[in-house]
């Protein structure tokens, strides 16, 4: 219930700002119409190419919000998606879904994306050009190319839109393309992993460690990255729109690491770290005891995971394994 009041208030806000851009863009139309002297027809022109020029900045915006809005959208159907029909193939898979979503309302492994009825980015700029008629502007524009791409940052995707705006007027007309690009954060997104492998049973939003790169981890930082549920960098693990394929090739720049509560999935004898679990990685008996796999009891965890010896090592908790029995 709490989740799915901040998904509301999220896209509350979005849609605000919307109708914020909009509702701007129509008051500085009449204010200037209104003050417009009809005897002096040189400023009729100019206040007139004025009032297109702050349309199209204003389509602009509005453009950027409204990918923002489609962009969370789609990647919550994406997760949808997999849950019910299973992951994608490629990660190219995953661009190209992407794509359609945003653009087409359909998917590469369903027809339809989840709650995007209505609401592409199509669906958002074609009312904007409604409006334009309204106030007796003339307005279009075509989408020459949308992608994504997580090539920089592990906590955000890059969504490149390139696009084409036209206005047409008696004084004044614009042809003007234009490449946004959205850094979009992941932030408070579902990880597909935990929600395609669990058929959509478990849900995990992800937030990330506020731990630096190279920096040095001990039992208070894993506590809290357990705890809360966060991820790290992680450069030998996938980044977050391969996980929509369920890859686990190694992305430099954007792999990202979180460690699965004990209290929250199902029980494994493999180690909990999220790219382990999920793939079922196998540890070996010996003695009596598993090779290279360890519970990790520090007294402020919410429960007792299963940790890699590599992993224990990288984050400093040697103190704190003990032999796991087999």
């Amino acid at each position: 219930m709490v989740m799915k009041k901040i998904k509301e208030n999220k896209k509350a806000i979005f849609f605000s700002m919307l109708s914020l851009l909009l509702s701007s863009l129509f008051i500085i139309m009449y204010s200037h119409s209104l003050q417009i002297p009809v005897s002096n027809e040189i400023f009729v022109i100019n206040t007139r190419v004025y009032l297109l020029d702050n349309y199209l900045n204003t389509f602009e915006e509005y453009t950027k919000e409204s990918l923002n809005i489609v962009s969370y959208k789609t990647f919550e159907a994406m997760n949808e998606d997999i849950a019910d029909a299973g992951f994608l193939n490629s990660e190219d898979e995953v661009k190209l879904t992407f794509k359609q979503c945003v653009l087409n309302n359909q998917t590469i492994l369903l027809q339809r994306c989840n709650n995007l009825q209505g609401n592409t980015l199509v669906d958002f700029l074609d009312k904007m050009v409604s409006q334009g008629r309204n106030i007796h502007i003339r307005s279009n524009y075509t989408i020459n190319n949308l992608s994504v791409a997580q090539e920089t940052d592990h906590e955000h995707v890059d969504i490149i839109l390139n696009i084409t705006y036209f206005i047409n007027d008696s004084y004044a007309s614009w042809n003007i393309t234009k490449e946004l690009i959205i850094n979009f954060p992941l932030k408070g997104l579902r990880d597909p992993y935990y929600y395609g492998n669990s058929n959509g049973n478990i849900e995990r939003e992800m937030s990330f460690s506020p731990t630096y790169v190279g920096g040095t981890w001990d039992a208070a930082l894993f506590v809290d990255l357990y705890n809360n549920g966060r991820y790290r960098l992680c450069r030998n693990c996938s980044s977050f729109l391969m996980k929509f394929a369920n890859l686990t090739s190694e992305s430099y720049c954007c792999g990202i690491e979180s460690i699965a509560n004990a209290s929250q999935v199902p029980p494994k004898d493999t180690s909990y770290v999220d790219h382990h679990y999920w793939t079922n990685k196998y540890y070996g008996c010996s003695g009596g005891f598993y090779v290279g796999l360890y519970s990790v009891n520090i007294a402020e965890l919410e429960s007792i995971p299963y940790i890699d010896i590599e992993s224990i090592i990288y984050y400093g908790i040697e103190d704190y394994k003990q032999d796991i029995p087999c």
